[in-house]
């Protein structure tokens, strides 16, 4: 990957800044009419300033995180620059085995300081991501996992679910520990990056009773590959429906991957429309007089103002939603993946015939 020179300095991904200009243009406009509102003496003076405070200093945070970010790639490693500071993570690193993938562009180091213990990739346009992922990925070394006895996972400080010999036993919240045996088990659905990790994104549990399906996430426990060691252990091969993310070797992961998908998509735009509920904000915030007394001037005023700055928030976070799902990209990558393997299994049938 681009061997002929020692460094190359990578920027976020064009989408994202794009989220920090609405940002920007919101904030921008709000502060314009908050001012001409205190000019013609309809503002609250310092009510509004105080408030400009809290509302404009997370989109300064905001910039300084977007626009300053940086990834460099040189011969010894990756420098990255976040909040302004440099660390750096050399190759030796990616291959050392201590290293923790959470994604398949996200990287954690338990021994750094907190709040420099990711490296996450995913920021970077995908034209530059892939290639880098590529080089870490041949580098990229799974250190062995011992066998656990037992598995704790804790919600809230509190132990919530312990697997070990028995059975699973579940502690909820109102309700007496409630032990089920691993022959109540039905299936386990273990989403993974890809097939060739012992780990999971997603783990779900479900059972023959009408028991509710148990869910675990990556962060869930201390050491996924332990977890799912464990599992394989007591809950036979038969049982288990591994889905990978980004290489899926069946129509049944293509088809369950789709659907998911499509739902997180329309539950992004379900909430883009719910946004817009923040219209009311104004008339609450100016409820120093009876709104029904309000004449057409000030209502124009107040929903005018409302409505500029509500679109341009709304369509910021609508914008961060899209590109944290990425669901256009996935769901064209999944109808392609979908396409091959009918036409592999067509062809696989027409040659058995």
């Amino acid at each position: 990957m681009h061997e002929d020179l020692q460094t190359i300095e990578l920027r976020p991904a064009a989408e994202w800044r794009r989220v920090v200009y609405y940002a920007d243009f919101g904030a921008g406009i709000t502060i314009g009419i908050i001012a001409w509102l205190n000019l013609v003496g309809v503002g609250q003076k310092w009510k509004d300033f105080v408030g400009l405070i809290f509302f404009v200093l997370p989109i300064i945070c905001l910039n300084i995180l977007v626009q300053t970010s940086r990834i460099q790639i040189e011969i010894g490693g990756i420098r990255r620059r976040r909040w302004l500071q440099w660390d750096f993570w050399p190759w030796d690193l990616f291959a050392s085995g201590t290293l923790k993938r959470p994604s398949n562009s996200d990287f954690l180091d338990p021994s750094r300081p907190l709040g420099f213990r990711r490296l996450n990739l995913e920021f970077l346009a995908e034209e530059e991501r892939i290639p880098l992922i590529k080089r870490i990925d041949s580098l990229w070394q799974i250190s062995e996992v011992p066998k656990a006895e037992f598995i704790e996972i804790y919600e809230a400080n509190a132990l919530r679910t312990r697997f070990d010999e028995q059975g699973i036993l579940h502690r909820r919240w109102i309700q007496k520990p409630l032990l089920i045996p691993w022959s109540e088990i039905t299936q386990i659905e273990c989403q993974r990056f890809d097939h060739s990790r012992r780990d999971f994104v997603r783990i779900r549990i479900a059972f023959k009773s009408r028991l509710n399906p148990l869910a675990f996430r990556y962060d869930s426990c201390s050491n996924p590959e332990q977890f799912v060691q464990l599992l394989k252990s007591y809950v036979p091969v038969a049982k288990w429906f591994i889905i990978g993310i980004e290489e899926q070797k069946s129509l049944a992961e293509v088809d369950y991957l789709l659907n998911k998908i499509k739902k997180d998509e329309k539950d992004c735009r379900s909430n883009r429309h719910i946004a817009w509920s923040f219209l009311g904000i104004p008339i609450l915030i100016r409820w120093e007089q009876n709104p029904i007394r309000w004449n057409i001037d000030r209502w124009l005023l107040i929903f005018g103002f409302s409505v500029i700055i509500t679109g341009c928030f709304v369509q910021a976070f609508f914008w961060a939603l899209r590109l944290a799902g990425n669901f256009k990209n996935r769901i064209a990558k999944l109808e392609s993946r979908r396409a091959e393997l009918l036409a592999e299994n067509s062809t696989a049938l027409g040659e058995s015939l």
